[in-house]
């Protein structure tokens, strides 16, 4: 198998929503997997930090959105337009969930 790191060279991943250093060795070697994202600087690593997070704060006031739409709030009082942005909720939280799981982090905002 090829792997993104030799032994002995740092890298970076994003674990919890931290940053976290670690050089390769035979362990993580053993725990590679293609579905985590391997950084070969702190800079990179924290610059995608910061995008994640910038995603999951504009995924979060899209959701605020569209409750107030569904709830009537916007002009979308009719049962079409609530069921439309009960639609771009669940598409919403199924982006979130996905990028949550390619990180294996958690929710870098509080759901409300």
């Amino acid at each position: 198998m090829k792997y993104p790191f030799s032994e002995g060279d740092d890298y970076y991943t994003i674990e919890d929503g931290q940053v976290v250093w670690s050089c390769w060795d035979d362990v993580s070697e053993e725990l590679y997997t293609p579905d985590i994202r391997y950084f070969a600087t702190e800079q990179e690593a924290q610059k995608e930090l910061i995008k994640m997070k910038r995603i999951f704060n504009l995924l979060n006031v899209l959701k605020m959105c569209c409750e107030d739409g569904k709830n009537g709030d916007w002009d979308c009082s009719s049962e079409e337009g609530k069921e439309s942005f009960g639609d771009m909720i669940v598409v919403l939280e199924i982006i979130e969930n996905e990028l949550k799981q390619k990180q294996n982090g958690e929710m870098f905002l509080n759901k409300g």
